[in-house]
């Protein structure tokens, strides 16, 4: 469903998934179109409260380099998170 574009159609089915670990990767499909936003404060609270999370983390990643291409280092820092591995997402 969210893959077909349809996510309003996808928004009732979140809360359904209260604590289904594919939970998270709907949100932040939901949350996806919304990374050129300014001041995107229901980005920033679904990455705070799933910090660690794989589609959180990559979904984090996509806003940092929208952040790094716009030049916007305050708000660069205030998403960025110290990694410990090197690994690329």
């Amino acid at each position: 469903m969210v893959n077909q574009g349809q996510l309003s159609k996808a928004a009732p089915l979140t809360s359904s998934l209260e604590g289904y670990p594919l939970q998270v990767y709907l949100k932040a499909a939901q949350l996806r179109p919304t990374l050129q936003r300014q001041n995107n404060h229901d980005l920033k609270a679904f990455l705070d409260e799933n910090e660690g999370a794989y589609a959180a983390e990559k979904l984090r990643t996509e806003r940092l380099q929208w952040l790094a291409d716009t030049k916007q280092w305050q708000e660069y820092l205030d998403y960025y998170r110290p990694r410990s591995d090197i690994a690329l997402l």
